[in-house]
């Protein structure tokens, strides 16, 4: 399926004929994406999240909105460009950019959309094999380390990373060794009878599976805790999960089995 591109200010247009000098994510890294599960046209599980994170973004980078495009009147859209009767569920990328002219400044702040939809192939919750601690990137916090930006130096030198080591996923660390999140996923596991996530405050990415989850765990009961912890600290835990917009996945010690009884229903 090809990308679309849509400018607030005119109409759908090929992305060919988007000049490639005007896109500031391409230039500067000016942007942002949005990455998520569609089981049909009408529905994403986890919307309200999906839409709460591009709201974040949008204000955190200033960039123009418009004003009679709500939390409604965007998912109506979605939609709408989604195609019908598909038999699998839809992965859906969308890359907002600033567009225009200028330098570091823009000279104007026009919001661009590239739109991309692919059949998804894997299950929502699946087992893995191998994971291993990243050994050429660390993790570091600033004002904007949460934000999915078209510039991921990190992620993309970790995905690198995780090819050339033949890894499932790296759980990715500070510079001082805590744990913060895998090579495209946030991180959650399970130790002495305890369910953990790493303390939201040592960086990275803002997931909205995570927040899903916990939102499924506060409503259920099941108790968990926010910590500092370190590879060799969570290495013989009983299970790893790692979590995205698309699915779950876990790693298991030999003689444990995949938690269903602390997810939500994800076979809709």
């Amino acid at each position: 399926m090809k990308p679309i591109h849509l400018l607030w200010s005119g109409d759908w247009i090929a992305h060919a004929d988007l000049p490639l000098f005007e896109n500031r994510s391409f230039l500067f890294g000016d942007g942002f994406f949005e990455t998520m599960r569609w089981s049909n046209p009408e529905y994403c599980l986890l919307w309200d999240f999906h839409w709460s994170r591009i709201q974040k973004s949008i204000l955190a980078l200033k960039f123009p909105w418009p004003t009679n495009w709500d939390k409604d009147h965007f998912f109506e859209f979605i939609s709408s460009q989604l195609p019908q009767n598909q038999e699998k569920d839809l992965r859906v990328k969308l890359i907002f950019f600033r567009n225009g002219p200028g330098r570091y400044a823009p000279e104007t702040s026009k919001i661009a959309l590239w739109f991309e939809i692919e059949p998804v192939t894997q299950a929502w919750i699946q087992p893995i094999q191998t994971i291993k601690k990243a050994e050429s990137v660390f993790i570091s916090k600033n004002q904007f380390s949460w934000v999915k930006s078209t510039s991921a130096l990190e992620y993309v030198m970790a995905g690198i990373e995780r090819m050339n080591r033949k890894a499932d996923d790296l759980v990715l660390c500070t510079a001082e060794g805590f744990v913060v999140e895998g090579s495209y996923s946030f991180i959650f596991w399970f130790q002495n009878g305890q369910l953990f996530l790493p303390d939201s405050n040592l960086g990275g990415l803002q997931s909205c599976m995570r927040k899903f989850l916990m939102h499924h765990w506060d409503e259920n009961k099941i108790s968990y805790s926010e910590v500092k912890s370190t590879w060799e600290e969570i290495q013989n835990a009983d299970w790893i999960g790692f979590g995205c917009g698309t699915g779950l996945r876990f790693w298991l010690q030999a003689g444990n089995s995949i938690p269903f009884y602390m997810l939500p229903d994800f076979n809709l």
